[in-house]
């Protein structure tokens, strides 16, 4: 998973659930699963499966979440 993040300069953070406390407060069942959470801690957006984050609808719906 690091190398993945590093090779991928994604350009925010990526939480890395060793013990998996995020994953069970969250109630994820199924991975790989995205989460992306606001600066209050509220999930915003989530994914269930393989994202693309290079695709309009997910683009569109993440830049929705930006600050204006």
């Amino acid at each position: 998973m690091q190398r993945f993040v590093q090779e991928a300069r994604l350009g925010f953070p990526v939480l890395m659930d060793r013990d998996t406390a995020a994953a069970k407060a969250w109630k994820a069942r199924l991975l790989p699963a995205t989460y992306v959470v606001g600066p209050d801690g509220r999930i915003r957006y989530s994914y269930i499966g393989e994202l693309d984050w290079s695709r309009e609808p997910v683009r569109r719906q993440i830049a929705e979440l930006l600050p204006r």
